[in-house]
Order: structure tokens, then sequence, then C-alpha cells
């Protein structure tokens, strides 16, 4: 069974707008965008349309399902875990398997990483995720499992 707070996700921002804590508007500005390059990445793995207007479909709000569990500041650090939820209108969120929000987070970040091909939209949300912060804006990802008694922590 997959427990959502095993798998951590911490979000860091740096920039001239984020030294003291970032501004809500700002956070609301990276959370759309950073959301909006989740969804067409997920699209464009399937083979979709990247940008899509109207109200997100129910596999859109699952690939972005993660909860704020945290946040710090120092810059912006915000501490996220996937939330259980099905991408499928039919089914019920699985329990064994890992959600949806967290497998697409960590195939983007790998495509980033080892400097992948990725959509133009998803770039270009990145971006302006990373701009919220100040122009000098950056962004970090970092993942952990939290351990579990006599486990020692993931590395």
């Amino acid at each position: 069974m997959t427990d959502t707070g095993d798998n951590q996700i911490t979000l860091t921002m740096k920039g001239v707008r984020a030294e003291r804590g970032v501004s809500l508007a700002d956070f609301e500005s990276f959370i759309e965008n950073f959301g909006a390059a989740l969804r067409d990445y997920d699209r464009a793995g399937r083979g979709q349309q990247t940008k899509k207007s109207g109200h997100p479909e129910r596999r859109a709000g699952a690939v972005t399902a993660f909860r704020l569990v945290g946040f710090r500041t120092g810059s912006g650090i915000a501490t996220l875990e996937p939330e259980l939820v099905s991408a499928d209108e039919d089914e019920e969120a699985l329990f064994d398997e890992e959600p949806i929000s967290l497998t697409t987070l960590k195939a983007l970040t790998a495509d980033l990483s080892a400097e992948r091909a990725v959509p133009p939209s998803v770039i270009e949300s990145l971006g302006k995720a990373r701009r919220a912060a100040g122009s000098d804006g950056s962004l970090s990802v970092a993942r952990w499992q939290t351990p579990r008694p006599n486990q020692s922590p993931a590395k």
C-alpha cells in the first residue's frame, strides 16, 4: 500500500522576490504555472494537445493532486505530498499504485535532468513558475521518502 506521507516533495524557489518568503500573489502564480506544466507534460506524453482551455478534466486534476503540508522561508520552500486521486472517472484511486501526480512529476524531473526534449508549453509554464520568485528566480525539486521504523533514510 502506498502511503502518500512517505513521498514528500520539496520545491525550493529562490530569487529576489523569495528571500524572506513568497507573497501570496507570487505563490499563486507559481502554483498555477507549475500545475500547467504538469498537465501539459502528461498530455504530451499521451499524444494529446498540450494547451487546453476550459475546466480541467479529471485526469488533469489527478496529475496535479498534491497537498501543501509545509512552507518555510529562507527562500520559498514548500513541502508537498501527493494525494490519492483516480485519473479515471469510472475508477477509485488504487492504493497499491503510485499516485499519478508523483509519477508525472518524477518523469518530468527525470527528462529535465537528462536534458531530454520537453514540450515547449511545459518549458514556458516552468519559466513562468520560476519567474514568480523574481527575474533571477530558480526552482529545484527534491523527493525523499520518510523512513519507517527500522528503515534507514532513502538517499
